[in-house]
């Protein structure tokens, strides 16, 4: 489980990468939406810009909703949700039915998953953020920012939204981490796409 969802955030990362070009700035630090007559073609990372382009008619991005009618975020190729999250955008796994199950490790120095637990983090843009839901809220688990560093692994602890913690692994493997962090939102599920 914990490389499956390890190359699910490459095969992510790599497909956001490939979305990226050149834009026209804008005076905002943060573009939480296109303008009317706009849509997304992407997202620039390094400034931390959505992509707009011009469209025939009135169009905006795909935004993914709830029930309630609360905006969860911008649908980005297919199933890969981008979201505001402590001012800079996140990619999050997203299926169109909702957050399936999901999976993260937690990762230890420590050869008996003890000590400072780390989270994976290969420190490219955007942040990635596995995604797991429980009731009415969804939790992010990702790394903080700029906690970035490079550790030599000695045990971990997969996390599935379906069983929970695994027993704790001795391993012993070199790999960029972060501290974890978490954020909560509400959510109201069936979710549905709109412009």
């Amino acid at each position: 489980m914990f490389k499956r969802a390890l190359m699910v955030f490459g095969l992510a990362a790599l497909a956001l990468a490939a979305e990226t070009t050149s834009a026209e700035e804008t005076t905002s630090a943060y573009v939480k939406g296109c303008p009317a007559g706009t849509a997304i073609q992407g997202i620039d990372f390094s400034l931390r810009r959505l992509i707009c382009v011009p469209v025939a008619g009135d169009a905006a991005a795909f935004k993914v909703m709830d029930s309630a009618n609360q905006q969860l975020g911008f649908l980005l190729d297919g199933n890969i949700l981008i979201r505001l999250v402590d001012n800079e955008w996140t990619a999050v796994f997203f299926q169109r039915d909702g957050f399936g199950p999901q999976g993260f490790g937690y990762l230890w120095e420590s050869p008996d998953c003890t000590g400072q637990a780390y989270i994976q983090d290969f420190g490219g843009m955007p942040r990635n953020a596995v995604p797991i839901l429980s009731g009415g809220f969804v939790t992010l688990y990702y790394s903080a920012r700029e906690t970035f560093v490079e550790r030599t692994i000695r045990s971990y602890k997969n996390f599935s939204s379906d069983t929970g913690f695994t027993d704790c692994v001795q391993t012993e493997f070199a790999a960029p981490v972060g501290l974890p962090q978490t954020t909560t939102f509400s959510v109201t599920p069936p979710f549905h796409i709109e412009r």
